[in-house]
């Protein structure tokens, strides 16, 4: 009785660390994704100091402060989003729905001629969402949405989200010019990231696109 004892302590104090080793390379992973935000805008900023040093039309510079004031917005929402998971309060799927609808809400704020729809539950069940599913489809939904309006010139999204026992299935469809998934003309705007983020949950991205035809990015991943 005692060796078996034993051996559940040692299994629980593995477990424990393994859990927490996951967490501090999720948060690792999570801030050199903000490090490269902050690169970006650097790079958005030099460009914005040369034009105007360079007295490039009006136009030039308007379109380049405009860049730089979309990647402001946007790494100010993942940090606010990263600050968000941290909390140990937020590890529930109702909570996470909530914040889903409030980054979603941003998102419409900052694309105002952009259409967005939403198809959610009207409530999720009372259970845990660990911070690395929070962060990974909040991260998801990000990017799929700011790729819809930078990339694809989408003027409608819809974003569906369906939980059952032991799934969670995102889906963010947009009506822009999309493209071949795994072609030679595919775009380099973090599907490899996303695709990434899945894999950590143990799930699944699948992108549905072609040349002149809408896109559909669906994220399927286990409930904890």
């Amino acid at each position: 009785m005692a060796q078996a004892s034993e051996q559940a302590s040692l299994s629980v104090a593995r477990a424990r660390d393994d859990a927490r080793r996951r967490e501090h390379a999720r948060m690792a992973r999570d801030f050199h994704d903000r490090v490269n935000d902050l690169n970006n805008l650097n790079l958005l900023s030099g460009t914005l100091k040369t034009k105007a040093e360079t007295g490039r039309p009006v136009e030039e510079i308007k379109a380049a402060a405009d860049r730089v004031c979309s990647a402001v917005t946007g790494a100010i929402n993942a940090l606010e989003d990263m600050i968000w998971v941290s909390r140990p309060e937020n590890d529930t799927l109702p909570n996470l729905l909530a914040h889903l609808r409030q980054q979603i809400g941003r998102f419409r704020e900052d694309n105002p001629g952009l259409t967005c729809e939403l198809d959610f539950p009207l409530d999720a069940p009372d259970r845990k969402a660990s911070p690395e599913l929070s962060s990974n489809v909040l991260s998801v939904t990000s990017e799929a949405l700011r790729n819809a309006a930078k990339h694809a010139g989408a003027t409608q999204i819809k974003c569906r989200l369906s939980i059952q026992d032991t799934q969670f299935c995102l889906s963010i469809e947009d009506n822009g010019k999309g493209f071949l998934p795994g072609g030679a003309s595919k775009p380099s705007h973090g599907l490899a990231n996303l695709r990434r983020r899945a894999e950590e949950l143990g799930g699944r991205l699948t992108i549905t696109s072609a040349p002149n035809a809408a896109t559909t990015v669906k994220l399927e991943a286990p409930l904890p």
